[in-house]
């Protein structure tokens, strides 16, 4: 299988930014002075990648931050991460050649990609290398020092073009949800966010998920603690929260209903 790391480009090309200090709103202060032209970041992310994350995305949640992708990018590589709340996906896109444009210390996170500006993004079949590139361009002009930090994004896709302004948030700590090592313990995890794994796996491979192929997707169980999904892709991953243990009030049965085998003789409580 073509790994999402095999088609994985994105490229800066253009002059180095000054960096933009933030303070712990998360609001960025702008110098009186003015600054030199932001550069121009082009990050080419495999359309099927963009379909699998968004299946983590939240729809309508009033966290606005939810619904869609936060976009980091660094100077050797970017992040997609997109969360529910429940579920969480992640993604890096390897191979970009920005180390004398954004600088070693430098970087641009969290962007906001909504999801109604990707929602006719699907999945391609296998073989079809289809991508979607992100350009990202200079700051806008802020009214007060109160006002969102916004950058224009340029989305390019089978030749055509849309212009969008993308909020530049004060990063959300993603990275503590995911376990350091799971522990092997065995967790409930709520079906339908299992099921939603099925699918993401299909849309990032570009497979038919109804034609009965197997769906290789392994959970790293951590007791009551978040779980890893392993895609089998050393650069997507999934973290799944388990079931609270206050949802049913007896334990999952370890026999069958005494009605399937009347004969047998009544299993002793342990």
């Amino acid at each position: 299988m073509t790994k999402v790391a095999d088609t994985d480009q994105a490229v800066l090309d253009a002059p180095a930014q000054s960096a933009v200090n933030a303070d712990s709103s998360g609001k960025g202060k702008h110098s009186h002075k003015r600054a030199p032209p932001d550069p121009i970041v082009s990050v080419t992310v495999p359309q099927n990648c963009l379909a699998a994350l968004l299946l983590f995305a939240a729809k309508g949640d009033i966290r606005s931050y939810l619904n869609g992708l936060l976009l980091e990018v660094y100077p050797r590589h970017a992040t997609l991460i997109a969360t529910d709340g429940h579920m969480l996906g992640a993604a890096r896109i390897r191979d970009q050649k920005t180390a004398g444009v954004l600088g070693p210390d430098t970087s641009i996170k969290q962007l906001l990609l909504k999801n109604e500006w990707l929602s006719d993004i699907k999945p391609s079949r296998k073989g079809a290398a289809k991508s979607v590139t992100f350009t990202i361009g200079a700051e806008l002009p802020t009214k007060d020092a109160e006002s969102d930090i916004l950058r224009s994004i340029t989305i390019w896709r089978e030749g055509q073009a849309r212009t969008v302004q993308a909020e530049v948030r004060r990063p959300l700590e993603w990275e503590r949800t995911v376990p350091r090592r799971c522990s092997g313990v065995i967790a409930q995890f709520d079906p339908r966010f299992v099921a939603r794994l099925g699918n993401v796996y299909a849309a990032l491979y570009g497979i038919d998920k109804n034609r009965g192929l197997p769906i290789p997707v392994l959970i790293a169980h951590n007791g009551g603690a978040a779980a890893l999904a392993d895609f089998n892709d050393p650069d997507f991953f999934g973290v799944l929260m388990p079931m609270r243990g206050d949802v049913r009030d007896n334990n999952p049965l370890l026999t069958p209903p005494a009605w399937v085998f009347p004969d047998a003789a009544p299993v002793p409580e342990a």
